[in-house]
């Protein structure tokens, strides 16, 4: 049996400390309302942290930070194929 974990990217928050998974911030794309933080985890796979804008602050990540996204227990589902 294969399953697949998804989760959606507004129900994960980056960390610059250790989180669930962990990777380097490959992309940064402003939206207006929110930015979308691409991730390149240690796994190799790609992840997206959606954060919702404020007028005070950026993202607070830039290209190449490491990070730690963390995904709260009721935020992931598990798909069978």
């Amino acid at each position: 049996d294969n399953s697949t974990v998804v989760v959606r990217p507004e129900h994960a928050k980056l960390t610059s400390g250790k989180g669930d998974l962990s990777g380097t911030v490959e992309n940064i794309v402003y939206f207006g309302t929110d930015t979308h933080i691409h991730v390149r985890l240690d796994s190799s796979e790609s992840f997206t942290v959606r954060q919702q804008n404020t007028r005070s602050a950026g993202c607070g990540f830039e290209r190449g930070d490491k990070v730690g996204i963390s995904i709260g227990n009721d935020a992931a589902q598990v798909l069978r194929d």
